[in-house]
């Protein structure tokens, strides 16, 4: 049995609560990828056990980069301390949104973690409603279900609940509902190596960003896409303390030529061995029936009297180009369809995108991804073969959005002994998933869209 530290009364009545319920199937679930920490709430709410009894519980919610999360939950009854952890996935419940812009987490796997299984326990849910905050989109807490036993939902009294900034997780605070021997707490407070070492503080962080934020059928995707990518890597140069070199590719200034202009503009730099180099591109793509790569061209044509294939760079043979500039990490990176000639996926729905916590930076795991002790190259592309890339404007691509936030989660203090594999590993799991949400060729058929990536 774990041992955790006692409830702080003055900082929040000791909540806790049961599992009755072993196993309760969902029609709404689909399995989801696991993922890294993206945003953490802290509830206080009251919920009615099958015995009659009000219950006040204590939840810690962590909701990761996939739309998955992590629920803590604590609770007393009939004299009994109770620690439950429940894991849910992002879906949506016709039974418990009262608006077209509410998601809902929905529990998938219940498990008693302090205290037996109490049969009192009902699966419990979280809706968040959507805000757009600076032209931001993002989802904010807004009830607690828990289950009746005739499988309806029944809102549950909210005390309190709130978005929890990383420097406000103190060891009281994760220690209601955490061990200090769990993962969880113990990448938390980790303390690690402060900053890189003097010779890799000296590295640069080339970028060469390209988004077709021209042509209307994707524009408005490519933009998101643009600025995130730019936000990504703008902020792990910041965290480095490395200098970033940045060219951006876009507007009136997609093309072709632009696009040589920008890798010009990195050569010219001579990137050396301690240097990182990322080649970001979101827009159209294509591939040919005689194509013996899995990687797709990538369109630079902005009208339709441009020959289709003098403005188009095959992803592969870019990367091979770029490896010969001599960074330390190469980094190719491609969101765009995988199928015939500039073929458009249809616009999937918004997924949970909540308030990062701001956890900041591991630099042992930056180190671990981007300072290889030889020279690596890693090629990753949004769609396998004959695949399209489906997305929604206000998160851009879904590629890019798992890709960005996997990577975010990857280089923070909430994961440990980390590599690429894993990582993209999880991006084309969380981006599989979500894509079955969209609708390629036939409105009846979801999408298939499985990343494809190779490391080098």
């Amino acid at each position: 049995m774990l041992r955790y530290l006692t409830p702080n009364f003055g900082l929040l009545k000791d909540s806790i609560w049961s599992s009755r319920w072993a196993k309760f199937f969902i029609l709404y679930l689909c399995v989801s990828a696991s993922a890294t920490a993206q945003s953490v709430f802290l509830y206080e709410y009251k919920w009615l056990a099958p015995t009659g009894d009000s219950v006040e519980a204590v939840a810690l919610l962590t909701v990761f980069s996939g739309g998955d999360a992590t629920a803590r939950v604590r609770y007393a009854l009939s004299g009994n301390d109770y620690v439950v952890e429940i894991k849910l996935v992002d879906s949506v419940s016709p039974q418990m949104a009262r608006l077209p812009n509410e998601r809902s987490l929905l529990p998938s796997e219940i498990t008693a973690v302090q205290g037996t299984a109490d049969r009192n326990f009902v699966p419990t849910a979280f809706t968040f409603v959507r805000t757009v905050v600076r032209n931001k989109v993002s989802f904010e807490p807004e009830a607690v279900f828990c289950a009746t036993p005739n499988g309806m939902w029944q809102r549950t009294t909210v005390i309190s609940k709130k978005w929890c900034a990383f420097n406000t997780l103190t060891p009281e605070l994760v220690g209601i509902f955490y061990g200090p021997e769990e993962d969880y707490y113990k990448n938390i407070f980790s303390l690690g190596t402060r900053s890189l070492p003097s010779a890799e503080r000296r590295s640069r962080l080339f970028l060469i960003a390209v988004a077709n934020t021209v042509d209307k059928d994707v524009r408005e995707s490519c933009r998101t896409d643009l600025f995130n990518c730019q936000e990504l890597y703008s902020n792990l140069a910041t965290g480095l303390g490395i200098r970033l070199v940045q060219q951006s590719v876009f507007g009136r200034g997609f093309s072709m030529a632009g696009v040589e202009r920008a890798i010009a503009g990195v050569a010219a730099q001579k990137p050396n061995g301690n240097d990182i180099l990322v080649f970001y591109y979101s827009g159209h793509g294509f591939r040919l029936p005689t194509d013996n790569t899995k990687f797709p061209y990538m369109s630079l044509r902005t009208r339709d009297d441009q020959p289709r294939m003098a403005n188009a760079i095959n992803v592969e043979a870019l990367y091979n180009r770029l490896m010969g500039l001599g960074a330390r990490m190469t980094l190719v990176i491609s969101d765009c369809c995988n199928e015939k000639f500039e073929a458009v996926a249809n616009t999937g729905p918004e997924l949970l995108v909540t308030r990062s916590a701001g956890i900041p930076l591991n630099i042992e795991n930056c180190r671990a991804l981007f300072f290889p002790p030889q020279r690596r190259g890693v090629l990753v592309t949004s769609a396998d073969v004959n695949q399209l890339a489906s997305g929604n404007p206000s998160i851009g691509g879904y590629f890019s959005h798992h890709f960005k936030n996997t990577l975010e989660g990857y280089t923070s203090n909430l994961k440990s002994a980390v590599n690429w594999l894993q990582l993209l590993s999880e991006v084309r799991r969380s981006t599989a998933q979500e894509a079955l949400a969209a609708r390629c060729f036939n409105p009846k058929v979801p999408c298939m869209q499985h990343p494809w990536f190779a490391i080098r």
